[in-house]
């Protein structure tokens, strides 16, 4: 069926191969946006490579690497007890690199649900890191984390909850974050 102009309702698509091709020409072979059209021509532009700052650290970050420890008080239930707490400064973001919770005595079963350690941004838990049942690293080798982001004037806590096993009174618990803060971006 023609359309009352004559042309055919179905469209060849070359508008989109037209623009997928300009996007390849602007954002080029390093997945950066890298080149700029002047005059109708385009022309190289590194200025306009962009690094962003939770995937490399920029000018002006500086690290942080909390340790800390707690005794596990007397009492089994659903306390959540703070090891690390990190509050990101007024116009710094943050990037959490490693991690690690671990138990500095005897008594626990990995899995067991005996312990369960906790990350949260400003009292929410954090996806992924809500119920950590096992160790993860220790405070020689910590384990790697997905760049996790942490904004200006957040707080990321890092807790542990005994809800079970009381031969785990008394029981030293640690827990580290690695990772470095830098002025904010807005992004």
């Amino acid at each position: 069926m023609a359309a009352s102009n004559g042309k055919s309702p179905v469209n060849s698509g070359q508008p989109f191969i037209d623009l997928a091709q300009l996007q390849q020409t602007l954002i080029g072979t390093g997945g950066y946006l890298n080149n700029t059209v002047v005059n109708n021509q385009v022309v190289s532009d590194p200025s306009l490579i962009h690094e962003e700052a939770y995937l490399q650290e920029p000018e002006g970050h500086f690290p942080f690497d909390p340790v800390d420890f707690i005794t596990l008080p007397a009492v089994v239930g659903s306390t959540w007890y703070p090891i690390i707490t990190l509050p990101m400064g007024q116009g710094y973001d943050g990037v959490v690199l490693f991690y690690s919770c671990s138990v500095e005595s005897g008594g626990f079963v990995e899995g067991s649900g005996d312990l369960v350690w906790q990350l949260t941004i400003d009292g929410r838990p954090v996806k992924n890191f809500q119920q950590i049942l096992t160790t993860r690293g220790n405070l020689v080798q910590p384990r790697p984390i997905a760049r996790l982001r942490v904004y200006s004037g957040q707080t990321l806590v890092f807790q542990v909850q005994h809800p079970q096993n009381p031969i785990l009174n008394g029981a030293v618990i640690s827990a580290s974050l690695s990772g470095y803060q830098y002025p904010s971006t807005g992004s």
